[in-house]
């Protein structure tokens, strides 16, 4: 009888871990903007599904109370547009601005656009300030676009993280990530980033996907995967590294950019670089010829055509495989 009691409770016990483990989930629609910025507000929920197509317009800043992921729901047509327009004429204006530490906003499946019709001052997609050390941002699947403030995605406290994946980033005016924070004090301590099939496309002016403003500034570590950096005539370096000690941008194309990689800390292995002026280690680097041939570069379809002259060190063809975007 004993032996029975344990069978039961241990299968008991089994049906009950998925429960524990569940996320909470709460849909909106594109009319539910202010109850998802009042949920985010209480933290609610730990996933907030935008459950149909269509533009999510943010009205004002949302300041999240803890860790979040914004995602489309599975099964649509076309990626959701999250979208800003806001009144609020600040230079400190953003989408999204945690304010506790250890906060990770992650955004899955979506079109994140930066323009604000309703205002000069024109938004980040996230604003780290304050009390918001060790936070991390996870991009996947996702198209961000036309960002035109000084910052997409920027960091005034220490030790936080980015990550994407399978993303476009394109037409950007500005920093895309700023670990701002490191004027002062000296010398003070950002986390890592890692980017894995991931197109940068259109960084124009003066603008940069990786800056650190001050010399002394670090992260941990910075790895760059199977990357596609293409169409920048920014008049800046596209990648300021400054103080990382472990950097590496592999398996990677660099085409039509002026400006690639600022620092000889960061080391480039299976990379074509074409014309693109790159200050860093270099490891494997393709010959300027042939060039890359792209599938369909007017629809985001930066995936290379002539694939066996692009071989990575996994076998697999160099650059980003997004497609349809």
């Amino acid at each position: 009888m004993k032996t029975k009691k344990k069978i039961y409770f241990i299968l008991l016990s089994l049906l009950f871990i998925p429960l524990l483990s569940a996320q909470n989930v709460g849909q909106y629609g594109p009319e539910d903007m202010k109850q998802l910025r009042n949920d985010l507000a209480k933290g609610t929920y730990d996933v907030y599904e935008l459950k149909s197509e269509g533009e999510y317009v943010i009205p004002t800043i949302l300041r999240p109370k803890s860790s979040f992921t914004i995602k489309a729901a599975p099964g649509l047509a076309t990626k959701p547009i999250l979208s800003m327009a806001s009144t609020i004429e600040v230079s400190s204006l953003a989408m999204f601005e945690p304010r506790n530490e250890n906060t990770v906003a992650t955004f899955d499946g979506l079109e994140i656009v930066g323009t604000n019709p309703d205002a000069t001052a024109q938004p980040m997609l996230l604003y780290a300030r304050k009390n918001a050390t060790n936070c991390k941002v996870i991009i996947k699947n996702s198209y961000v676009h036309s960002f035109s403030e000084n910052n997409t995605l920027r960091f005034d406290v220490s030790n936080c993280d980015v990550e994407i994946e399978n993303s476009v980033i394109s037409n950007i005016k500005g920093k895309f990530m700023n670990f701002f924070y490191g004027v002062t004090p000296q010398g003070v301590e950002h986390g890592g980033i890692k980017v894995t099939n991931t197109v940068f496309n259109n960084f124009t002016d003066k603008s940069q996907i990786v800056y650190y403003p001050n010399g002394t500034a670090k992260g941990t570590t910075a790895i760059f995967d199977h990357c596609t950096f293409i169409n920048s005539n920014s008049k800046l370096p596209l990648i300021m590294f400054r103080q990382m000690e472990d950097v590496v941008i592999k398996n990677s194309v660099f085409h039509q950019v002026n400006n690639g990689v600022l620092f000889q800390n960061a080391k480039l292995d299976y990379c074509y670089l074409g014309s693109t002026r790159a200050n860093a280690t270099k490891g494997k680097i393709f010959p300027s010829n042939p060039a890359p041939v792209f599938t369909d570069p007017e629809n985001m379809d930066f995936e290379i055509k002539n694939k066996t002259s692009f071989v990575g060190n996994d076998g697999e063809p160099l650059g980003a495989t997004i497609i349809n975007y």
